[in-house]
């Protein structure tokens, strides 16, 4: 130590003799409480805190709130302030080090917060889910929120069965009513989300205040849009069981991976705004409504075996009950008893029994996405046949005109390799070979374009078809078609001579201009 300092300090302080002996100590002098002495003081004094998910929290009534930084760190400086007497001196870097060791000494895991499967927090009690009884709130049931109503096995909900009725009828209503049952849990096991899908006017809307009448605060309004656009938006998701909207944007989704995080439970990094990130494991499941179906990039996403689609037609306007939403909103504690009948079938059975409706809805979703599948299927034939082959080079150019042709997001060539491996094993369980590259052969090849739009020149019965007689000729009825050699057909054309042997259907045609790039021909010539 300096000499002479303890002496200047004294004047400068006005500390008497006392003070001075502790100098050189720990937290202000050897006789001061150290800072985990000061941390478990304030622990005394303010009981019943515990830091997770990136907050302080305060348990009240059954639940464990928020509470700002702020107002802890308040709280220390005042325990810091009352130790003063003991040489304790109150700075920036005494609080820092008490409140981290606070918080450490307080945190609880991320993955206990509202993890009880059979715990649904009520205002009169924490409802046990599988004997419905209520048992007193506690702590460690580490809810975050509740439902806004008490608990009542007795409670009704005439409004919403007559509104179940109306827009979705038995089988959906009860497939409806299990998803509705796992809303009200913290489980995501199951994996599964629900769209809802159809024009306004299908009661979609209704559907969802439903559900929000139920669940509450437990409830998150969180779309596509704004999980796309805001990087931030995610912060919202602890304590919510729910996640709703009204409308999707359309066009090619970019946040698969973020809904297939989501829907399958699993943990995943939340920024938050000008605060640090933190790990949270979502207990949210997603029921979404929307006019237009997202389109995905990949036929392999996840979302298509998690998403399930609910079709929804319009009710009639002379139908319409304009107050049904206010009505519905009142019977929130007889639609929970109504989901828990669902939940009670969804545990026995262990799994969702999916209804027809919903099944060919989520088929076409997914085949309306599988696009590389679309090509093959509108423009291609499969033959077991050595002659029905073709580079995958040229296959590729015929499928990335079709996408431009059709408006959609064509994939590289390397990743459309993979793709024709995959659609060769559904069309054949074991190919004999895989295409690795350009130069190989696909057993795939063009045998039609789905449309006659601006086609220069058209293969049929041998011979060479002007422009002019595309419009009669596009009227007659369809025959079978034999495979066309796609090959001969370009070295024609590029030759000007007649096309022979190219099949027996007078509507068998190929976009030559568009798929094999052949010039197009100068008018008056043969080939025009």
């Amino acid at each position: 130590m300096v000499p002479g300092l303890p002496e200047l300090l004294a004047r400068w302080w006005g500390w008497n003799e006392s003070d001075r002996s502790r100098i050189g100590g720990v937290a202000g002098g050897e006789g001061a409480p150290t800072d985990d002495v000061l941390r478990d003081r304030f622990f005394e004094a303010n009981p019943g805190h515990a830091y997770g998910q990136g907050d302080w929290k305060k348990y009240e009534n059954g639940l464990w709130l928020p509470e700002p930084e702020f107002s802890i760190k308040r709280r220390i400086v005042a325990a810091l302030e009352a130790a003063k007497p003991e040489g304790v001196r109150p700075t920036s870097g005494k609080l820092s080090s008490v409140h981290e060791l606070a918080r450490v000494d307080a945190a609880v895991e991320d993955e206990l917060w509202d993890s009880d499967p059979d715990i649904l927090v009520c205002r009169n009690g924490a409802l046990h889910i599988p004997t419905r009884k209520l048992l007193p709130h506690s702590p460690d049931h580490y809810a975050t929120g509740a439902v806004p109503y008490d608990y009542d096995p007795d409670a009704e909900a005439p409004t919403w069965m007559r509104v179940l009725g109306e827009v979705l009828g038995e089988d959906l209503a009860a497939f409806f009513q299990e998803f509705a049952g796992y809303a009200a849990t913290p489980d995501t096991r199951l994996e599964t989300a629900l769209w809802l899908c159809g024009q306004p006017g299908g009661g979609r809307s209704t559907l969802l205040s439903g559900l929000g009448a139920m669940l509450g605060p437990r409830v998150g309004v969180l779309g596509l849009g704004e999980i796309e656009r805001n990087r931030f938006a995610l912060s919202q998701l602890p304590g919510k069981f729910l996640l709703t909207a009204t409308e999707q944007p359309g066009g090619y989704m970019r946040a698969s991976h973020v809904l297939n995080t989501l829907i399958s439970g699993e943990p995943l990094q939340v920024e938050r705004k000008f605060r640090d990130p933190f790990t949270l494991v979502p207990r949210c499941k997603i029921c979404w409504a929307m006019n237009e179906i997202p389109r995905l990039k990949s036929a392999s996403d996840g979302l298509f075996r998690r998403v399930k689609v609910i079709q929804l037609d319009p009710i009639p306007e002379s139908e319409r009950d304009p107050e049904i939403k206010k009505k519905v909103e009142e019977e929130g504690s007889g639609i929970l008893n109504w989901s828990l009948d669902g939940l009670e079938r969804l545990r026995e059975r262990g799994r969702f029994e999916i209804p027809k409706a919903v099944r060919e809805a989520t088929e076409g979703f997914r085949l309306t996405n599988d696009v590389p599948k679309m090509f093959v299927k509108e423009v291609c034939i499969t033959d077991e046949a050595d002659a029905c082959k073709m580079q995958a080079q040229e296959l590729y150019k015929a499928y990335r005109g079709w996408c431009r042709d059709n408006g959609h997001q064509p994939k590289s060539a390397t990743a459309m390799a993979t793709e024709w491996v995959r659609l060769l094993r559904e069309l054949e369980p074991e190919p004999d070979s895989e295409v690795v590259g350009k130069e190989t052969h696909v057993k795939l090849r063009l045998v039609a374009a789905p449309r006659i739009v601006d086609v220069p020149v058209l293969a049929i019965r041998g011979e060479l078809v002007s422009p002019e007689r595309q419009t009669n000729l596009a009227t007659r009825p369809p025959t079978a078609a034999e495979p066309l050699d796609v090959a001969k057909a370009r070295t024609s054309v590029e030759e000007g001579t007649q096309l022979t042997n190219v099949g027996t259907c007078p509507l068998l045609y190929l976009l030559l201009s568009g798929f094999l790039q052949v010039p197009k021909p100068e008018l008056g010539d043969r080939r025009g």
